[in-house]
């Protein structure tokens, strides 16, 4: 008989010392908004985002789990994130703390369930376009309709093989901190690497891959604390802008109450920039990172308050919201 695991563990595919982060009150407690059921509630953080066996897969019979080595990436990450917390800057990383934070944004991009949803999204759409062009896709070389399990080996490979490639990319990104007050919290979600970007390349270029000019990248710390990863060419901008402006304050009396943004957010972007110093947030920059945990969510939204107004808005703009963001085949 093949060895079994009996009771399978519950494991999280978002860690627990993050989440921990978000809590309100005593008890671990965590607000929830479920975007398909469109309902909120409160439960302790090691309810959610977390599957039985989720990490578990079996080999000619036999039972394996990368849970181990996902938990000591933890275990280091936990200490990293915890010291930018409490300093409430990136100031005092070294470059092991670095690429330690950076190795676990990307394996945190692989190990969710929203990547396993757009797998067999992408699968199924792939299968389905192949039989419009009137071929089998079962004897479509290198192509195969992916199950449940399928989906699950085939993601616990990625994580295990491919994850490594990208941390050049993300340590190659300029790292700012953001910083709300509590009474404005940031949301975080079961897929809480959230991606965007403000330049378009038309519709036939994607313009959310890691390496595309003018990428930004955002992971939230603690209900005030948000960790951004942006496109080198933002830093580049904001130096342009900032001398620019400086030249103008200097030949034109008063030209600072003409911006079109606070001189005093200018002063702590700079600072952020040089120093890596946390930037007080505006609301505007807090609800546009809100909807990014909301865009990019497969289906929960935490945060330590019970207001989830946003995202209700947002599903009603537009109900494709309700499962997260689309990879489409065209």
């Amino acid at each position: 008989m093949s060895p079994k695991i009996l009771m399978p563990k519950l494991q999280h595919y978002v860690p627990q010392f993050i989440l921990r982060n978000f809590t309100t009150g005593k008890g671990n407690q965590i607000f929830v908004f479920d975007k398909q059921e469109d309902v909120a509630f409160k439960t302790n953080i090691r309810n959610i985002a977390s599957e039985s066996a989720f990490y578990n897969f079996a080999i000619n019979g036999y039972q394996f789990t990368i849970e181990p080595g996902l938990e000591k990436h933890e275990t280091r990450a936990a200490e990293v994130f915890g010291k930018a917390i409490r300093e409430r800057s990136l100031s005092s990383l070294g470059n092991e703390d670095r690429v330690t934070i950076a190795t676990f944004i990307v394996i945190q991009i692989f190990r969710t369930s929203y990547f396993r949803d757009k797998i067999a999204d992408m699968n199924k759409g792939l299968t389905e376009r192949i039989m419009q062009y009137g071929f089998d896709p079962d004897k479509v070389k290198g192509h195969k309709l992916l199950d449940e399990k399928g989906v699950k080996d085939f993601s616990i490979k990625m994580l295990m093989k491919n994850s490594e490639h990208l941390i050049p990319h993300i340590l190659d990104k300029k790292w700012l901190l953001y910083e709300t007050r509590k009474s404005d919290p940031l949301f975080i979600s079961d897929n809480p690497v959230a991606k965007q970007n403000r330049q378009d390349f038309g519709p036939f270029w994607g313009n959310l891959g890691l390496t595309v000019k003018g990428i930004e990248i955002y992971f939230p710390l603690s209900k005030t604390l948000s960790l951004a990863m942006l496109c080198q060419s933002h830093e580049e901008t904001f130096h342009d802008t900032y001398k620019k402006a400086e030249f103008l304050r200097t030949v034109i009396p008063g030209f600072e109450r003409k911006l079109p943004v606070d001189p005093e957010w200018l002063e702590n972007l700079k600072r952020g920039f040089e120093e890596g110093v946390a930037i007080p947030m505006t609301a505007e920059n807090v609800v546009n990172q809100n909807s990014l945990q909301v865009k990019w969510s497969s289906r929960f939204v935490f945060s330590s308050k019970e207001d989830f107004s946003l995202v209700r808005e947002m599903i009603s703009a537009d109900p494709r919201y309700k499962s997260g963001m689309a990879i489409r085949i065209s």
